[in-house]
């Protein structure tokens, strides 16, 4: 789920966090049963973020970045490997279009000579 950081003000200094709230929406949003935040129990209390409850989470969603990360580097290592091969196919259909050319202006040549002789 996404969370937005915020820049808070604590005793003058901006500290960053996130917002209970938002915390407690992302992880509803997601279907995700996530104990980081507390819902206000009555009227008087807060809502509270639980920081240590993020490292789980975060620590999964990282490893898994990180299987993504290893597929693009080999699709890309695939890729690239597969490149020169292509040049070289791409440079033999160029090469027998200029001979076909060649032949062409070979064939003109002689029907114009043949045509003058008429």
């Amino acid at each position: 789920f996404h969370l937005r950081c915020f820049g808070f003000l604590l005793y003058w200094k901006r500290e960053p966090g996130f917002l209970a709230q938002e915390v407690e929406k992302a992880s509803k949003d997601a279907g995700y049963d996530f104990s980081g935040y507390a819902a206000p129990k009555n009227k008087w209390s807060l809502y509270t973020v639980s920081y240590e409850q993020f490292v789980v989470p975060l620590v999964k969603a990282m490893q898994e970045q990180q299987v993504n990360i290893e597929k693009l580097n080999r699709k890309v290592d695939a890729l690239q490997a597969e490149i020169p091969m292509q040049i070289g196919k791409q440079q033999a259909a160029i090469e027998a279009l200029k001979k076909q050319m060649t032949d062409m202006k070979n064939e003109i040549e002689l029907l114009k000579n043949n045509n003058n002789h008429l």
